[in-house]
């Protein structure tokens, strides 16, 4: 009876083992079949944001989910002061809600690129000059928050050429309107930064940018030389990226859609002016290379170490 039981025991455990046996063999077999069928295994591997790159299209246009995906961007600033940047422009920089996706303004995305010490209060207006801005108000309010230790970014041009109300003449009232700012800053303690417009996406029939703010940009290095206030050159960083790209590639930035590519847009936009969110993603980051180029120690060191 003893016997009997062990014999039991042990065909009870070579079942077990065939059953594992063949259920291995069938898993291998299934795989080895996949690989004659589909190609090469592939390994299954989560993709982490470290394989991916930010810019894409060989390292050129700006890869915007990788940026948002990637959660290791926020470690601790430890050690730095902190401080906000005020951004007084117009439409190419402002905020837009989810109803014109995606169209969207460079500094509406510009605080994802520094660390936790810095505050961007993007307080850019669509459609306003340098003389309008002043006018309805927004300086105001904007003079009202301000304080010491803090940035005023000014980006205006692209409204100051209108033939209406909001003109301003480069050399004289566009100066003018300029300086207001940059005193409003240094009377808060805040340090003033000029900005050059960022260009419209035309190209000539030699496939180079045309320029359409001319003296207002040589306006603005002018003034930046002459008051010693920093100028961020993003008329010629985005003429120069441009460039590079040629329209097809660099139509992805701007608010140039085809009908039915997005819901907010069905029946299409022809948009040189106007950033889309990649477009202001890739502007944003053209600002930070401006900035790491400056003496503005304490942004350059709050900048994330963002990898291209």
């Amino acid at each position: 009876m003893l016997k009997n039981l062990v014999d039991q025991k042990t065909l009870g455990f070579t079942i077990v083992l065939i059953c594992l046996f063949t259920a291995l063999f069938n898993v291998g077999y299934s795989k080895i079949a996949n690989a004659f069928s589909h190609g090469p295994l592939k390994e299954d591997k989560k993709e982490t944001v470290e394989q991916q790159d930010y810019w894409d299209e060989g390292k050129q246009l700006w890869n915007v989910e990788a940026f948002k995906n990637d959660d290791d961007k926020s470690k601790a600033s430890q050690g730095l002061e902190k401080a906000t940047i005020f951004v007084a422009g117009d439409s190419t920089a402002s905020i837009y809600e989810a109803e014109k996706y995606p169209r969207t303004g460079w500094a509406q995305v510009f605080e994802d690129f520094f660390y936790d010490n810095i505050k961007v209060d993007d307080m850019a207006v669509s459609g306003r000059s340098s003389r309008s801005f002043v006018d309805e108000g927004y300086f105001d309010k904007m003079a009202q928050k301000i304080k010491k230790g803090d940035y005023l970014f000014i980006q205006f041009g692209h409204n100051d050429q209108k033939n209406d109300e909001r003109y301003t003449d480069p050399f004289t009232t566009y100066r003018g309107y300029l300086t207001k700012y940059i005193d409003l800053a240094r009377s808060k303690g805040a340090t003033p930064v000029l900005l050059t417009s960022i260009q419209r996406l035309g190209y000539s029939t030699s496939g180079k940018i045309v320029d359409t703010h001319g003296d207002y940009l040589v306006a603005v290095r002018m003034l930046g030389k002459k008051l010693n206030v920093p100028v961020l050159d993003m008329a010629k960083r985005t003429e120069e990226l441009y460039n590079k790209l040629g329209f097809e590639k660099a139509k992805r930035l701007y608010m140039i859609l085809e009908p039915g590519e997005y819901k907010n847009y069905p029946n299409g936009r022809d948009d040189t002016t106007h950033l889309t969110e990649q477009g202001a993603y890739t502007v944003s980051y053209l600002v930070t290379e401006a900035i790491r180029e400056t003496d503005l120690s304490l942004l350059k060191n709050s900048l994330k170490d963002i990898k291209k």
